[in-house]
């Protein structure tokens, strides 16, 4: 949603998921860029027409595939890291490139602007996320039960991770708003 007002575009997105139920379990890849986010998103614009029952419902709508990504992701139903894995395989028996990997769409799926990581625990005061495009952001963040808090990193003069970050607080304050049943938005005149 920041990204969104920052850009006006939707990009390639990257949120890690640990595996480590499994006894090698590490990460797996949520892509929390989809057509339930876009769509939230959209609506939160200051401009758009939705009102609050709709702007909560497409909130519950993207919590709910977001929710539904994750667990994917944690119980190895995830894409990436299988697809990383065929990729691996082909190259090291030596095989042609296999034509997924050659796809455009392919490689704007993995073209990374937005990749993030939660930092969640008690024995960390700081941490970080690296961008990983030149234009990209790296995002860390940590959710307790009083508190959230941000870092951006990123490469100038490609980004602005302080404007991003800037942009989040505001994106906050608006989702609390809607949260608590109110409206960010003005009334308009019809």
């Amino acid at each position: 949603m920041t990204y969104w007002r920052l850009a006006r575009q939707f990009v390639g997105s990257y949120e890690s998921c640990s595996t480590a139920a499994f006894k090698f379990g590490r990460t797996e890849t949520i892509r929390p860029c989809t057509k339930e986010t876009t769509a939230c998103s959209r609506a939160f614009d200051l401009d758009h027409p939705a009102g609050l029952e709709e702007m909560s419902e497409l909130l519950r709508a993207c919590s709910k595939k977001h929710n539904s990504l994750t667990k994917e992701a944690a119980t190895g139903q995830g894409f990436d890291r299988h697809l990383f894995a065929l990729r691996d395989l082909n190259d090291r028996l030596g095989g042609a490139p296999l034509p997924i990997f050659t796809d455009p769409s392919y490689a704007k799926l993995n073209y990374i602007v937005l990749s993030t990581s939660t930092l969640v625990s008690p024995a960390l005061e700081v941490g970080g996320f690296a961008a990983v495009v030149k234009d990209g952001l790296g995002i860390g963040y940590a959710m307790f039960d009083d508190w959230f808090g941000t870092q951006a990193s990123y490469y100038p003069p490609h980004n602005d991770g302080a404007r991003f970050i800037e942009e989040l607080n505001g994106v906050c304050e608006h989702l609390k708003l809607v949260l608590n049943g109110k409206s960010f938005k003005k009334s308009r005149a019809v």
